[in-house]
């Protein structure tokens, strides 16, 4: 069974940019890895070495617009690549990891001396006129 790089929600994400890019009708004009599409008179500008777009949704979310997913389409990189380390399955799994500390008899506990009267908090004026 192969494991997927990317979180299901991540992997998601991706697919529908792909499905998005994939019914616009774009303009494009290249030169090496800069990109600008043109598409319903919207004009966006795409450089795949930066990791930029002028829509900013790439660097701000961390997952590729449908502008970078239509970029790397035609410079034939995978979709998936550039997605921020936040939204791979390892990352996510390291980050969740349960922190386990086993204890097995009673005599390891850590018994903490605390004073167990609760006392009532001391009052104090606030600033401003009093309410009534």
């Amino acid at each position: 069974m192969s494991q997927a790089r990317l979180t299901p929600s991540a992997m998601d994400h991706c697919e529908s940019r792909k499905l998005v890019a994939d019914s616009l009708t774009y303009r494009v004009r290249t030169i090496r890895h800069h990109f600008q599409k043109t598409s319903y008179g919207r004009t966006n500008s795409v450089n795949i070495e930066d990791g930029t777009c002028s829509c900013r949704w790439w660097k701000t979310i961390g997952i590729p617009c449908e502008h970078i997913v239509r970029a790397l389409g035609l410079a034939n990189i995978d979709p998936t690549t550039p997605v921020s380390e936040f939204f791979i399955n390892d990352t996510y799994k390291v980050a969740y990891k349960p922190i386990w500390i086993p204890i097995s008899r009673i005599e390891q506990w850590e018994i903490f001396k605390t004073n167990s009267r609760v006392r009532a908090p001391i009052p104090t004026v606030q600033a401003g006129r009093p309410h009534t």
